[in-house]
């Protein structure tokens, strides 16, 4: 009796050949996964430290660009003090020339004509004419009864001669203080202000009206 043997070795071999592809195809995927693996482990480890250090200096980039802005803004800030600075010390000097205007408007006395005024801070020169030295001794003295001005030197006096005229021309170097507090002329009464402070003129006037308006209510009738 035969047996034939072929089939079965067929579908041995064909058992083996597919269990062989299983293993091979379990294998690949099995260093494939060891590979992604220790990929994963070693190289996104340093992709995340090159990510850091990337973070890192566009912090620092950014932090050094905050600080050279903050340090433009504080000296565009010092810079705009120091110009309103000037500004106000401009304007108190501007009211300080007006102020030195009125005073020496107000102390120069009848007869002296000033020539030429001059000011550099807190100093004052001035030169003028005068009809005699009586007159430079009273504008001196009324200087240094000033709060804001004084006499530093009487720097020059000499008469001179024309048009049948006899002048002193003086030159005077004065120190000006504008802090200090200029006394201010008295306010004078007003009329209404006097008519109230004198009480019989006010009635006497009441009197003459009422007496007008009597006499032309007597021409009507």
């Amino acid at each position: 009796m035969k047996i034939n043997l072929l089939p079965w070795r067929q579908d041995r071999l064909a058992a083996n050949r597919k269990m062989f592809s299983v293993i091979t195809l379990t294998t690949v995927a099995v260093a494939c996964g060891t590979l992604y693996f220790v990929y994963s482990l070693f190289f996104t480890e340093s992709s995340y430290l090159k990510s850091y250090a990337k973070a890192l200096a566009q912090a620092k980039e950014t932090t050094f660009l905050k600080v050279k802005l903050y340090m433009s803004s504080e000296g565009k800030q010092k810079e705009l003090l120091e110009r309103s600075q000037e500004l106000r010390t401009l304007l108190l000097n501007r009211y300080d020339t007006v102020r030195l205007l009125n005073e020496i408007t107000v102390l120069t006395p009848k007869g002296i004509y000033l020539t030429n005024l001059s000011r550099k801070d807190d100093s004052v020169e001035i030169n003028g004419d005068a009809s005699s030295n009586l007159q430079i001794s009273q504008f001196m003295y009324s200087i240094e009864a000033s709060k804001t001005l004084k006499v530093i030197s009487l720097q020059k006096v000499e008469k001179t001669e024309g048009n049948e005229l006899v002048t002193t021309q003086f030159d005077l170097k004065l120190s000006f203080s504008p802090s200090a507090v200029i006394k201010t002329a008295p306010v004078l009464p007003t009329a209404e202000k006097i008519k109230i402070n004198n009480p019989i003129k006010a009635i006497q006037q009441h009197d003459r009206e009422k007496d007008a308006n009597t006499q032309k209510i007597l021409k009507g009738e």
